[in-house]
Formats: structure tokens, C-alpha cells, sequence
């Protein structure tokens, strides 16, 4: 310990940019606290004794224990250790405390729950010696609340009363400019802290048998006995945590499994510059808004809740707003960069790790990655940093949300996995937010009436087939009336076929016939695995459980259960044998089902009658878009009742139900629904309509573009 000039100019020795501290402010502040700091005081009288002429073996105890009210009476009268300095350790997810240096006995460590944890850290935040947060302080008007289990004051609730702005009030901690930038640091670890601390003390009370045993080690590949210690689990509960992370990108595959892929993909970033922030800052006595995190924290907070609100009640993405150049401009350009800026954040190797200036581009196109290639025509430039940029630097916005919350707000189309993925990449480096807006019914969007499209409306009046009640049951009871008496007749099954856009549709109009088919169903499950060198085995495991393999469901590819019963007509999904007529889109009817092998005769092609053997085989998605590659091991087949349009094709039938819950989507479908039939006389359509003045209409879609060009 030094005293007087010797211990200025030790201070002074310290900071790295001696000379722009100035010794007079030193002295003054030493002083300050010489006088003051209840602290300080009792270091110098241990001081005194140990440099006496008769040094005696004393201690300083500083006591946790406090017999009184601290907000009353909370000033340090004993103390413990005596030392010579203070250090912060680095690791505090194990050992968050301030250090002290005993001469003997080597590094004491201070608990952060001692009352002076923060005063000896931060003696100027705490110029008398003040008690920071220790247990047992109870909420205000508490006294007639023994009996409830929170009445007493966390220490994240009192850390965050500190960093509140109150008239009437000091306000030394929240006006300590940089110092309170490391405060709230500090204050944030010994919070994390203390949840580390409780979840490594309660590891039986959250199961954590459920999360860490052998089965878990064997499938990690700890194979030996000696490697395996003993492990902390942290649940999902723990905010920022592994298992966190998983669960809520668990849940978004979860959304996307009900109401489809994301549609756009938001980043919200703040902008100090805000006129609330300014304003909050000023009125409370601060220089910048960099050295007040609170305020810019709440100000972003509120206008985030906004935001959502307006995504989520008022549909803003549903309307076009005013262009707003200005702001796009201000807030939305990328760059300087490249070689204009070689020292710009971010360059690395010379080359913009973001990819910027972008290409112009005609129109918006997906490449093979899923990635949106947005359209970029405009040759309109702004001048940023003294730099003329044009379109290909400005980043993806839209515009009545950058006009509204003049900030830095990036809108991304996305209908792909991979999204749900780079959402919740952050799981080894700690938890980041985002806004996704989730939209139901995409698989209708190219039925609206817009510029690319040429919509026209068709009276199915003398085709069409009246009904009340379920339309499924409807459709069904025409095609196929005789079903019952017709059981095994080749011909009676090869000749008809109910059609229908969506393989959901497909799915509940097969389900239907089953259902009226005698006999006990047979059940088949398909065993799904990904693909070990597509991507990181232990990681996938966790993040893609079987549950949610067994979900997707793919075109032209068999789902996860199939149910058929004996006598029911199936559609081979992959060639199998060419040479025995075994190829895609082949139709045969079950004769028997075994665990691991169907028997069915084959009812199209060249080889009708023929007894065959369908295997279960391992498929893969074409789907590109996945993060990762599914192997399904399962029969190649679907029950054909009903199908698809697109597996119509190439194929002519005498009777055809049309069972059209939504409008075809795509151009042509309709004229090739319609020719599949051989006569008119045999063709019925049931189409689902809301509005009751558009019954017995459809839509056929015609995409003019096509015939362009045309000689």
C-alpha cells in the first residue's frame, strides 16, 4: 500500500495513457476517498499497525453478515483480509470474484455476494463504501409477507434498480461514463453467476439422468470409461444455454411444420441517434449515448414491441408505403468498401465477406443454395463517406418500416430450411435475436390475380357434380359407387382415378376409400436417419430428433407411415425394375403384406396380372434446400384412389373426379386434368368454393410469358 505522492504517482505509472491523466485530479480523488470511504479509512489504520515500530500480526475482516436494514444503516465496520491489491478474474463462469493478495497465505477470494464485493471493485462508484447487493434484502413494505416465498430482493432486481434513472436521487453509478459500461458488465456475470451456481446445486431436482447417461456417451462415441466425468447439464430453461437454443430452433421447425417455411427474415438494429435516445441522454446529465446501454436498451426495446405490433395486428408488409429515399440512403447503404475502404469491418483477404457491391439483376431469382438474387436495375447513387454507391450496395428493406423506425431494419425473402437453421446458428457463441413472419397458405400465392398471370374463370356447370355435405364423400361415392361389389377387378380400378392439386388433398380422399375397403389396416413406419457425411452427425442428432424426420413430407417421395389394407391399388414411386414393368407411376393392387415385403399385382403397363414383390428400399429428398441429407428407408409406393395431377400424365382413364378444394396453381394443369378422361360423359368436378356466388367456377391459370416469342 503507498500513501501520499508516491501512491499518485503509482497510479499514475498504471494507465497505459499516463500522459493524459492529469496528476491534479488524481490527488484530488485520493483525497476524496482518504476522507470519505469508510474502506479506504480501514486499510490505512492496518496500514499504520503492520508499519509501526511494533508491528503486530492483525487481520482485517470485512463481515458479510448485516444485523441491520441496509438501506438504513449499511457502512463497514470489520474487516478480514489484509493485501496489497485488487484483480478481477477471468473465468467467471467458475471463479466470478474479486481477488485479494494476502501476503501470506496466498489468493482469498471475495464471494460477489458480500455486501463490499462492489465497493472495493469500483471505489469511485462507491465513494463512501456502500454496500452493494447482498442476500436477504427484502421488497419494499415486506414486513407482513413472512410467509411468501419471493419476498426478498434477487440480485438481478437489485442490480437493476441501481441502473435506474431517478429525480430526486444520485445518480454517481449510471453518470460514471465508461466505469459504468464495466459496472453493468460485471453486474451481468455475477447474475450469470449465480444461475450457474444454482442449476450446477439442483442437477437432481431438473433431471438432469434425462440429459447425461451412458446411451447419450455411447452415441457421442465415449467408449472409454476413464473420459467420461462428471457433468454439469444446464436445462433449456437457462436462457442462452445449448439445450435453449435447441429447443427454440426445435419449435420453429415445429411453426414451420403447421403454418409453412418462413416468408421474410428480419434484422432490427438499433440507432443511437433515435430522438428519444438523444433526449433521455441529455435530461439525464450523460455526454453520449455509448456510455448509457440503459437507456438505448429500453428506447430499442419498446420500439421492437412496436414493430411486432405492427407486424402481427396491423399488417404493414400488406401495404405499400411512400418511398423513402432519404432514409434509404442513411440507413440502408453497405460501404463504403472493397477497395474505396480496405480497413471497412467487413473486408477479410481483400474481399467483402458479405459479398457487396451486388451484381443488377432483371429479376428476382433463388439459386441453387435457396439464397434470394434480388432484382437490382436502378442506377440511382448516393454519396456515403464521400463515396458514390448505387443500387447493388443497398441492403434488402422495406420501406414503410425503415420510414417508421428511421433504422437499420434488413427484410430477407425466405421460404427455405436453411433460414430456420441460420436462425438459431448462435448455439456455440450464445443467443442473438430475430423477427420472422410466418404467413399460411403459400401454396396458393400464383392463384391471385397479378401482372404475370392471366386468370380465367370456366362454368363447370354441365360437369360439375352437386352436393351437401363433405365434397370428399361426395366425389367418392360417384367414382367409385360400386367399390364393394367390384373388389379385385383389374379393369374396374385401372379405369378410374379421383385427381386433386395438393397431396393433402391426395392423402384424406385415399383415407376416405380405405376406410370403405374391408379388411384390418396394415401399418408401415419408415426408419429415418441423415446422411453422416452431409453434415455434423452429433450436432444433427440433437437438432433434428427422428420426431421431426418423421414429419416431412416430400413429392414424389413416400411419407414416414403408410397405411394400406389387402386389395387397396398403389403407385410405385422410384423404378425398381424395368425389365418386369417395376418403373415410376406404375399402378398395382395388394394381394398380401408381409413385415418386410408387400405381394401385388401389377395392374398397367405390359405386364397386367403379373404377381410382384415390392421391397423397402432407401430413398433421399431431391430437396436441396434441406441443411442436411434425409436417407428413408421405406416401400416405394402411395395409394392411388387419388392422385396428383402432375402423376396423371401419360395416362388415360374413363372416369375422372376432379376434387378441386383449392384453384390448380399451375399453368396448364387444368387442360391436362381435363384430357386425361376419354369422354366427357365421364368426367365430374366438385369444387369448394366460400363464396356461394362463385359456385361451379374454377380458375385455369395461364402464364402469357410462355408464348412469347413463339414463330
Amino acid at each position: 500500500m503507498y500513501d501520499g505522492q508516491e501512491a499518485v504517482t503509482h497510479r499514475m505509472d498504471f494507465s497505459s495513457r499516463m500522459g493524459e491523466v492529469d496528476p491534479a485530479i488524481v490527488t484530488m480523488l485520493q483525497g476524496m476517498l482518504e476522507c470519505e470511504n469508510v474502506l479506504v479509512g480501514m486499510f490505512k489504520q492496518l496500514r499504520d499497525r503492520i508499519t509501526g515500530s511494533q508491528p503486530e500480526p492483525v487481520t482485517l475482516r470485512l463481515l458479510a453478515r448485516r444485523t441491520s436494514d441496509g438501506r438504513l444503516e449499511n457502512i463497514p465496520t470489520e474487516n478480514d483480509y489484509k493485501f496489497a491489491g485488487l484483480v478481477v478474474d477471468n473465468d467467471f463462469t467458475n471463479h466470478r470474484d474479486v481477488v485479494a493478495e494476502h501476503k501470506k497465505t496466498g489468493l482469498q477470494h471475495i464471494s460477489d455476494l458480500h455486501p463490499s464485493y462492489m465497493s472495493l471493485q469500483y471505489p469511485l462508484l462507491f465513494p463512501y463504501g456502500e454496500d452493494g447487493y447482498r442476500t436477504n434484502i427484502k421488497h419494499r413494505n415486506a414486513e407482513n409477507s413472512e410467509f411468501k416465498k419471493n419476498n426478498k430482493v434477487s440480485m438481478r432486481e437489485y442490480y437493476v434498480f441501481r441502473a435506474q434513472y431517478r429525480k430526486g436521487e444520485g445518480h454517481t453509478i449510471i453518470l460514471g461514463g465508461r466505469l459504468f459500461l464495466q459496472f453493468i458488465v460485471d453486474a451481468w456475470c455475477s447474475v450469470e453467476h449465480g444461475r450457474l451456481i444454482w442449476v450446477r446445486r439442483h442437477q437432481s431436482l431438473i433431471r438432469s439422468e434425462l440429459y447425461n447417461n451412458i446411451v447419450d456417451s455411447m452415441r457421442r462415441g465415449d467408449v472409454d470409461a476413464t473420459d467420461l466425468g462428471k457433468r454439469v447439464v444446464l436445462p433449456s430453461s437457462f436462457t442462452g444455454g445449448y439445450r435453449y437454443m435447441q429447443q427454440n430452433f426445435q419449435d420453429s421447425l415445429a411453426l414451420c411444420k403447421e403454418f409453412g417455411h418462413p416468408d421474410l427474415f428480419i434484422t432490427f438494429t438499433c440507432n443511437p441517434k433515435w430522438a428519444e435516445i438523444q433526449h433521455a441522454v441529455h435530461a439525464s446529465g450523460s455526454h453520449d449515448a455509448s456510455v448509457r446501454p440503459d437507456i438505448v436498451a429500453r428506447v430499442f426495446k419498446m420500439k421492437l414491441d412496436t414493430m411486432i405490433n405492427d407486424l402481427t395486428k396491423k399488417h404493414v408488409l400488406g401495404h405499400l408505403v411512400g418511398v423513402g429515399y432519404q432514409a434509404v440512403s442513411q440507413f440502408m447503404m453497405h460501404g463504403p468498401c472493397g477497395t474505396a475502404n480496405p480497413k471497412c469491418p467487413c473486408m477479410s483477404n481483400g474481399q467483402c465477406t458479405k459479398h457487396y457491391p451486388k451484381s443488377f439483376r432483371d429479376a428476382t431469382t433463388l439459386d441453387d443454395d435457396g439464397y434470394t438474387i434480388y432484382r437490382r436495375d436502378m442506377k440511382i447513387t448516393v454519396e456515403c463517406n464521400g463515396i458514390h454507391l448505387d443500387n447493388r450496395h443497398v441492403v434488402p428493406y422495406h420501406r414503410g418500416l425503415l420510414v417508421k423506425y428511421q433504422g437499420h431494419i434488413n427484410v430477407e425473402w425466405c421460404n427455405r430450411s436453411l433460414s430456420i437453421k441460420y436462425l438459431f446458428k448462435y448455439i456455440g457463441k450464445g443467443p442473438d435475436t430475430a423477427t420472422i413472419r410466418l404467413e399460411q397458405g403459400r401454396q396458393h400465392q400464383h392463384g391471385s390475380e397479378d401482372a404475370s398471370s392471366s386468370v380465367w374463370r370456366n362454368n363447370c356447370d354441365e360437369l360439375s357434380l352437386a352436393y351437401t355435405g363433405d365434397p370428399i364423400e361426395a366425389i367418392v361415392n360417384d367414382i367409385y359407387k360400386d367399390l364393394h361389389h367390384m373388389l379385385g377387378d383389374l379393369e374396374y380400378l385401372r379405369s378410374r382415378a379421383i385427381l386433386t392439386p395438393l397431396n393433402e388433398s391426395v392423402e384424406n380422399v385415399n383415407m376416405t376409400v380405405l376406410q370403405r375397403l374391408p379388411g384390418e389396416f396394415k401399418e408401415y413406419k419408415s426408419c429415418d436417419t441423415i446422411c453422416k457425411g452431409s453434415s455434423n452427425s452429433e450436432v444433427d442428432e440433437v437438432l433434428y430428433p427422428p420426431e421431426y424426420l418423421n414429419s416431412l413430407k416430400f413429392s414424389g417421395m413416400s411419407n414416414h407411415e403408410i397405411k394400406v389394407k389387402i386389395g387397396a391399388p398403389i403407385m410405385l414411386l422410384r423404378n425398381l425394375n424395368a425389365k418386369k414393368g417395376l418403373c415410376n407411376g406404375t399402378r398395382l393392387i395388394i394381394t398380401r403384406c408381409y413385415p418386410f415385403l408387400i405381394e401385388a399385382v401389377i395392374i398397367t403397363g405390359k405386364r397386367i396380372g403379373e404377381t410382384t414383390y415390392i421391397p423397402r428400399i432407401t430413398m433421399c429428398p431431391p430437396d436441396k434446400t434441406l441443411p442436411f441429407v434425409l436417407k428413408r428407408k421405406q416401400f416405394p409406393i402411395s395409394v392411388c384412389y387419388a392422385m396428383t395431377v402432375n402423376k396423371i400424365q401419360g395416362q388415360t382413364v374413363h372416369n375422372v373426379g376432379l376434387y378441386l378444394p383449392n384453384p390448380v396453381f399451375g399453368h396448364g394443369q387444368m387442360y391436362v386434368t381435363v384430357s386425361r378422361v376419354t369422354s366427357p360423359a365421364g368426367l365430374k368436378i366438385v369444387t369448394v368454393d366460400n363464396d356461394s356466388t362463385h359456385n361451379g367456377y374454377t380458375k385455369n391459370i395461364v402464364y402469357r410469358e410462355i408464348f412469347d416469342n413463339l414463330v
